[in-house]
């Protein structure tokens, strides 16, 4: 089994957003211990530590590709530990493609002061590709450049696809 890992899957900004709950859960379990709990409360402090652990497990996780047994999947890492994989088929597609997209993402927090406050960045998207490029399926969406020739590469070798530019032949 060979993996590539790659990038997170969220932001600086998404990631301080989505640390606001696991922070609430944190607090609650701690008022939640300083008392004296029954049963039913034990249980809940129990699902709050599990929903913490996966919070911050989902915050932190990191995107990837596996090669195993001449099968792709995509995974996702938290600490080099695959947490989650999905298979996808490669027998329709012959050909990989990399498409390059401007992408604004509005900030949140920000809306009373300037409500079109954005930060816009670069999208590289990995395709596969048909033989005429008619139909494509993005592989994985990434946000640096050298990460998506390390991908081309990881699916050149490991797979029977090939690289090119996408130009579409709807004759």
């Amino acid at each position: 089994m060979e993996s590539l890992i790659l990038e997170y899957r969220f932001t600086n900004h998404q990631k301080l957003i989505l640390s606001l709950l696991p922070a609430l859960l944190l607090t609650v379990m701690i008022e939640m211990l300083s008392i004296s709990l029954n049963f039913k409360g034990y249980l809940f402090v129990f699902l709050c530590a599990f929903l913490f652990i996966f919070l911050i497990g989902k915050i932190f996780s990191r995107r990837g590709l596996i090669a195993k047994n001449n099968e792709l999947f995509i995974g996702v890492f938290y600490f080099k530990v695959l947490f989650f994989k999905k298979r996808i088929d490669l027998s329709k597609w012959s050909k990989i493609s990399l498409l390059k997209f401007n992408k604004r993402q509005k900030l949140a927090f920000f809306t009373s002061a300037n409500p079109d406050l954005s930060e816009q960045y670069n999208s590289f998207d990995v395709c596969l590709l048909n033989e005429k490029h008619t139909r494509r399926l993005v592989l994985i969406s990434l946000k640096n450049e050298e990460n998506t020739q390390i991908v081309i590469r990881f699916l050149s070798e490991n797979f029977s696809l090939k690289y090119e530019t996408y130009s579409p032949d709807f004759s």
